[in-house]
């Protein structure tokens, strides 16, 4: 009874509630004032993104380029396929002609031979420069998206690409 006297001493209780501790507590707190690894990232996705502008443009360049060596492969087998359509046309004379001379006696089997011969070779010359223009379309119908099976008309020449020089193909603004 040490904090009032007039209270009576049986009244007063002690009690002891739970165990003995010591809590320790602490907070941390770290603001990065200078964060190289965020500033590094940075640079690299920066770096990145101008390393895709040109790898971009560098396709499309690419690209172009193909487009235009699969058109002048277009315009050549074009003229491919027309001397092979002459000289095929000059073989089959010449053997119509050789072959009624054989008949009239004035040339000899060997001769007839020789000109079925060429004109033979100038069919699967033919057949070969078909094959090659159609190989040709087909190249640049996949460059441009254009499927298969459908139809590409190109009306131009090659004499006619020949004379303009270099001013065919112009340069895209897009790529620069």
């Amino acid at each position: 009874n040490t904090f009032n006297p007039a209270i009576p001493s049986d009244s007063i209780r002690t009690f002891q509630f739970g165990r003995q501790f010591v809590y320790v507590g602490g907070v941390t707190a770290q603001v990065s004032v200078l964060n190289l690894q965020n500033i590094y990232t940075t640079k690299i996705a920066k770096e990145t993104e101008e390393l895709n502008k040109a790898s971009l443009a560098n396709t499309r360049i690419t690209v172009y380029q193909q487009i235009a060596m699969q058109y002048y492969s277009i315009l050549l087998m074009g003229e491919a396929l027309k001397l092979s359509g002459q000289m095929s046309q000059v073989a089959d004379s010449v053997y119509q002609s050789v072959n009624n001379k054989f008949r009239e006696g004035t040339a000899n089997a060997a001769n007839v031979d020789i000109a079925k011969l060429n004109l033979n070779r100038a069919q699967q010359n033919y057949i070969s420069a078909q094959y090659q223009a159609q190989i040709a379309r087909n190249n640049i119908k996949a460059l441009l998206g254009i499927p298969v099976n459908d139809s590409l008309l190109i009306e131009s020449a090659l004499n006619e690409q020949l004379s303009q020089g270099a001013e065919g193909f112009k340069e895209d603004p897009a790529i620069r």
